[in-house]
């Protein structure tokens, strides 16, 4: 019987009987038989009575589940052994069981009314005792405050001055570590918190190598400073300051989602890496690498010359400012092996007249013996290099930037692309194409005047790095992979 208002069904009559009901409505008058009124709703009761469910029977095992069941009863397995989704409600239609919708969804998030799995908040909870320290490992909140020092001996804490000692702070082992601020004093732990061993400070050092069997560390430091932008790290530089934080490690998050938060970087590149605002700032945001190491020194070039002086510190102007070098000035700062290398280069090889080589050349010879007289010589020897003295490094090469200043013309930079992504591709070596993908396009920029994303006709402005850096993050997180 469809639903009704009582105003509307056809038995209706004006009448002043005590046996009917009496409705209003506006202004008309309407009366209803008390015996028809009951008898329909008797009906609609009837149906809500055929049609609700009996009660609930609970089987352990699916396979329990009588082989035929009653239609409006309700069947539970609450333990079956042989496949955990196999618990749950079902009815059975006539023919057949069929398993009902959860009462309790899977979504464990904000705004959400309804009913929540127990295996949902419980994964949410077991995930949230499973992170781990993002790239700043100082955590202001676990501090002494003012007026405590470590005893380098002890271990323990003891009254001092305008000091503060930090917490417990988790470390590796043999591990270079980096301190935005210089400390006092040290003291290394073992796992069972046993000092392991302890340094007494000029308040002028900031950088330190764990022992061996390291896993805590207490430092102190002046108190004078702002505790809010401390920041401890793995590496010999200080980065961009991030707060401490805890994160998703990698291996809970589903196939498919990365997390590039624990991964170092080492940056090698000419001026347009290295100037102030340059595309790396934009490309760690969007990424948020642990740590990037610039070396990138302005006026590099790949290639050698004559002059070129093997293992020379990298100087703007010096012949000796090449590619190979700045390789070799990050080996001597004793280096955390990091898990990327991204070399950006190329564009200096055209506009200081290098001679190119080709790809033929460059692997026409054994590599030892490669002379480095070519940028294509030159690319291959440095990136064999990378590859076998780093094999946990994952290594990039990011073609040049169109340009349109001095000898930077479309086809000139499109020879080098072509060049030294030959040589890439034979060595595995990941290419990020800015020539291709930056939308900086040499028909928008000037010639020695700043146009849409080139300051100079060279060198990105603040507006380009930003779009060059968006283009390599995307183009990074596309092509590193991660040990699953």
């Amino acid at each position: 019987m469809a639903d009704q208002k009582v105003t509307d069904r056809v038995n209706l009559e004006t009448s002043s009987d005590s046996s009917t009901f009496h409705i209003v409505e506006v202004d008309l008058s309407y009366s209803q038989s008390k015996g028809n009124f009951l008898k329909e709703d008797r009906a609609r009761i009837s149906n809500l009575e055929e049609n609700t469910i009996t009660g609930v029977e609970v089987y352990t095992e699916l396979t329990d589940l009588p082989a035929t069941g009653v239609l409006l009863v309700s069947y539970k397995v609450a333990n079956d052994t042989v496949l955990s989704s196999n618990n749950g409600y079902y009815h059975w239609d006539g023919a057949a069981y069929v398993k009902d919708a959860g009462l309790a969804n899977g979504d464990l998030l904000a705004g959400n009314t309804d009913a929540t799995s127990g295996n949902t908040i419980f994964n949410s909870q077991l995930l949230k005792s499973n992170l781990v320290e993002g790239k700043n490992i100082f955590n202001k909140a676990e501090d002494t405050g003012s007026g405590f020092r470590v005893d380098s001996t002890s271990g323990e804490l003891v009254s001092a001055g305008t000091v503060y000692t930090t917490g417990f702070m988790n470390m590796s082992a043999s591990t270079l570590y980096k301190s935005s601020s210089n400390f006092r004093f040290s003291c290394y732990y073992d796992e069972d918190y046993n000092v392991i061993a302890g340094g007494i400070h000029n308040g002028d050092e900031n950088s330190f190598t764990t022992p061996a069997l390291t896993v805590f560390m207490r430092l102190t430091m002046n108190d004078v400073e702002d505790r809010d932008t401390v920041q401890i790290e793995v590496g010999s530089v200080v980065t961009t300051f991030e707060p401490y934080e805890k994160k998703v490690p990698l291996t809970e998050l589903p196939f498919g989602v990365y997390d590039y938060s624990n991964l170092k970087a080492v940056m090698f590149g000419d001026s347009i890496t290295e100037q102030f605002d340059n595309w790396t700032n934009g490309f760690r945001d969007i990424t948020n690498l642990r740590s990037i190491e610039n070396f990138a020194v302005g006026g590099q070039k790949i290639t050698w010359t004559g002059g070129t002086i093997d293992g020379a510190t990298p100087v703007n102007g010096d012949v000796s400012n090449v590619l190979w070098n700045s390789i070799k000035e990050w080996e001597g700062t004793t280096p955390v092996t990091p898990d990327v290398f991204i070399i950006a280069e190329g564009t200096n090889d055209i506009s200081q007249s290098s001679i190119l080589g080709s790809y033929d050349d460059a692997f026409a010879q054994d590599e030892p013996s490669t002379d480095q007289l070519t940028m294509a010589n030159a690319l291959r020897k440095a990136l064999q290099y990378l590859i076998l003295n780093y094999p946990d490094a994952q290594v990039f090469y990011m073609t040049p930037l169109q340009s349109i200043t001095g000898l930077r013309t479309f086809d000139n930079l499109l020879g080098v692309k072509d060049i030294n992504v030959e040589i890439c591709e034979r060595l595995n070596v990941k290419v990020i194409d800015c020539f291709k993908l930056s939308n900086i396009i040499d028909q928008n920029e000037g010639d020695g005047i700043a146009g849409r994303y080139l300051a100079d006709g060279v060198h990105p402005s603040e507006a380009g790095a930003l779009m060059q850096g968006k283009c390599v993050a995307k183009e990074f997180m596309k092509l590193y992979y991660f040990d699953e």
